[in-house]
């Protein structure tokens, strides 16, 4: 085998900005090989660079964005000394640096910071041990950019000192372990996404500290993910699992400090979700929280969220889950909770910010509680509970925003809704097929010229139906559209009660309204 890959990379020149026309002293990475030739590549954003190869031969080039590579041969074998000088650090702020050769003889990085970053190393095999001091800022990247087949990553001996600190090791088809460094403080990111056959990711060598983004996705053979068990108040900005159908037990994530911005845990074979019993002050809000596709888990325990919980909520095709406990916050939040097999109760009330969208059809729920919500809440575009096991349904705590589109249609045992005192604007009422003998839409205030009412197939009584008949009349709203045929409803009647059902209709055709009836 030729090694031209280097045994000892130092990082001996950091540079300091200048401002356009350099740094000083230049920006260097100093690399030892003991062969008769080198070849290295590198790839960043556009980056003028010199390679003095140690022989009285140098190089002069740039990377633009793709993968530039550098190769000398030397007129014998010996030990050489390789710099790579960068004269702008405005350009570049990390070194990129792709080793297409035997990388796993490189057994040391030295005096690296944070403008050096020794990324995409592609193959260093089983031998790589980092023996790296001063690592402030820097990024550890792995990448089988080349599609190398690296199986194994030893990255035991690797010491952080700074919180900008990242760990990646991701899109390693090939991949079957990683050894983990024992941190000594805390760090940025922790990627650990697109291994499809590691089976193991053990972090307990993060003892008292953590990362602020993890991310493990796509490890189709991934079987467990072991935190370590001392306690940070520190929370996480991003937390995503996803992907992960073999990964059993539970996820136990109660180390942290909470977890804001994005939370997501979506088809995975996990058993349970142990959040921390309360998130610390420091933690972000949320903007995203997924918790959809994993078949096994039976409770999500939302509460400790608390106030910061918002932005999007998604849960659905969750088939075991029976129990959802939601934080009370008043924070604008969009509910996606549908495909719920086993869920039989939703109690949204804790959530008075809720508005734009609401979405919970297709499940087993019986009953619904909805919150009181604020006139700070948005008003509803979709508001859908249909094909549920819905028995009454009360909106009234709606008032302040129950708008848009409202469908709840195919709820066989739906025997009572109760509309809300709202001043809004409807444009859709669709309850067809349910069990409604009766419809009041009185308590709706706005002017809702235009609104379709889809109540066909029911049970409704040719008393109810001359009374809503009228209501509309009274109303004085233009230009709708009513189906109140199909399957259970009676025909309106001049006197069924005590109601003209049929000069009603005949108002409403006359201010352009579509009636259908039987």
């Amino acid at each position: 085998m030729v090694l031209y890959t280097p045994t000892k990379v130092i990082h001996i020149g950091k540079g300091k900005n200048l401002g356009a026309g350099g740094n000083v002293p230049p920006n260097v990475l100093r690399m030892f090989v003991q062969t008769d030739k080198f070849k290295w590549s590198l790839i960043n954003n556009t980056a003028p660079y010199t390679v003095d190869y140690g022989d009285g031969n140098t190089y002069s080039g740039s990377v633009s964005g793709a993968v530039n590579t550098v190769e000398h041969i030397y007129s014998s074998a010996g030990l050489y000394t390789v710099d790579f000088i960068f004269n702008d650090i405005t350009d570049i702020t990390r070194f990129q640096i792709l080793d297409i050769g035997t990388g796993e003889f490189i057994q040391s990085f030295v005096n690296l910071d944070k403008t050096t970053n020794i990324a995409y190393l592609s193959m260093n095999g089983t031998k790589l041990q980092q023996s790296t001091v001063n690592v402030v800022g820097t990024s550890m990247t792995f990448i089988d950019f080349l599609g190398t087949n690296v199986q194994r990553l030893n990255m035991s001996g690797v010491v952080s000192n700074a919180g900008s600190f990242q760990l990646s090791a991701r899109s390693m088809p090939e991949l079957l372990s990683i050894v983990f460094p024992t941190l000594t403080d805390n760090y940025a990111s922790c990627l650990l996404n697109d291994n499809p056959k590691v089976t193991a990711y053990d972090l307990t060598g993060e003892g008292a500290y953590s990362a602020t983004v993890y991310r493990f996705s796509n490890c189709t053979l991934l079987q467990s993910i072991t935190f370590s068990s001392t306690s940070t108040t520190r929370g996480c900005s991003e937390f995503t699992a996803e992907n992960l159908p073999n990964v059993v037990g539970d996820l136990d994530v109660s180390r942290f400090g909470g977890f804001g911005s994005t939370f997501s845990v979506r088809n995975t074979a996990f058993s349970a979700i142990i959040l921390p019993a309360v998130f610390d002050s420091s933690v972000l809000n949320t903007t995203v929280v997924l918790l959809n596709d994993n078949p096994n888990i039976e409770e999500y325990d939302l509460t400790p969220f608390g106030a910061k919980f918002g932005g999007l909520f998604r849960c659905y095709s969750c088939s075991s889950l029976n129990s959802l406990l939601l934080p009370t916050s008043s924070r604008a939040v969009t509910v996606e909770a549908y495909d719920l097999d086993s869920l039989t109760s939703l109690d949204l009330s804790p959530l008075s910010g809720m508005g734009a969208s609401c979405n919970f059809n297709g499940g087993a729920i019986q009953t619904v509680t909805f919150p009181t919500t604020t006139g700070s809440a948005t008003n509803f575009t979709i508001l859908y509970g249909f094909s549920n096991q819905l028995t009454a349904v009360d909106f009234s705590p709606l008032a302040d925003n129950f708008a848009g589109l409202v469908n709840f249609s195919s709820n066989p045992n739906l025997a009572s809704v109760t509309l809300p005192a709202s001043a809004e604007t409807v444009s859709n009422l669709t309850f067809s097929s349910c069990a409604l003998p009766s419809f009041d839409i009185t308590p709706l205030t706005g002017t809702n010229n235009n609104i379709v009412i889809q109540l066909q197939n029911n049970v409704l009584t040719a008393s109810a139906v001359n009374q809503l008949l009228v209501d509309l009349d009274t109303k004085g709203w233009t230009g709708g559209s009513l189906n109140i045929a199909g399957t259970g409803n009676a025909a309106p009647d001049g006197t069924s009660g005590g109601n003209d059902g049929l000069t009603a209709k005949a108002n409403l055709i006359s201010k352009g309204w579509s009636i259908t009836n039987n």
